[in-house]
């Protein structure tokens, strides 16, 4: 995020090599910082001295949440144990919402936690982290929050799967005292959305998001 560099997952299916690294983006001058047994990870560069990776999500299998610094090697477990999760950390990489379920991938929860994966509340909306944006000052998170999450599915198992689809509200949740505000409810926009990684615009008056019923790009003026 501040250096011209990358961050990624090298396995090598021969040698069984597997490597989480940086590099310049041409691939060139890489270090490895992290050897790992678990493959399919995802791996994100939320601040400088952090890089974050975290199995892919399951509502029937525990995920994990790490974070290693790509100076000194430093590897810390943020968040284990957790049916369903998935993260989504602030620009400055101090917070992180996640959401959760139980063993069976139900009964959704989104939460957050700080960087060390303590001071963990749960906030009173059910979405998950890819249908959210942090505000810069990151005392607001902006979320298209579905209508109607089915009792019956596997989360998110089922909705990556494309085995149901959302239509989402949107809301602005106050991270301070919980305190949710209804921008603008689906049958008053004209069509129906399902929003998937909104983005913020940087002076926050506008809401950029893909609409995975039709893959176009749409913005909310907030």
């Amino acid at each position: 995020p501040e250096e011209n560099k990358i961050a990624y997952q090298y396995l090598n299916l021969k040698t069984e090599d597997n490597f989480i690294s940086i590099a310049d983006p041409n691939g060139s001058n890489w270090k490895n910082i992290l050897k790992t047994r678990i493959k399919d990870l995802i791996v994100e560069w939320p601040s400088q001295s952090q890089v974050s990776i975290r199995t892919k999500p399951n509502g029937l299998a525990q995920g994990v949440l790490y974070t290693i610094n790509p100076q000194t090697n430093d590897f810390q477990k943020i968040l284990s144990d957790i049916y369903g999760l998935t993260a989504l950390w602030s620009p400055s990489g101090e917070k992180l919402i996640f959401s959760e379920t139980d063993k069976d991938g139900k009964n959704l929860k989104l939460k957050t936690a700080d960087k060390k994966g303590q001071d963990i509340k749960e906030l009173d909306i059910l979405t998950w982290p890819e249908k959210c944006a942090w505000s810069q000052d990151e005392r607001i998170i902006f979320c298209a929050v579905p209508r109607n999450i089915p009792t019956d599915i596997i989360w998110p198992d089922d909705y990556y799967k494309g085995l149901f689809e959302t239509t989402d509200d949107f809301y602005k949740i106050n991270l301070e005292n919980n305190e949710k505000s209804l921008l603008i409810e689906a049958d008053k926009i004209g069509n129906e959305y399902n929003a998937n990684q909104p983005l913020l615009s940087p002076q926050e008056d506008y809401l950029f998001f893909v609409n995975k019923k039709d893959g176009l790009l749409y913005n909310l003026k907030l």
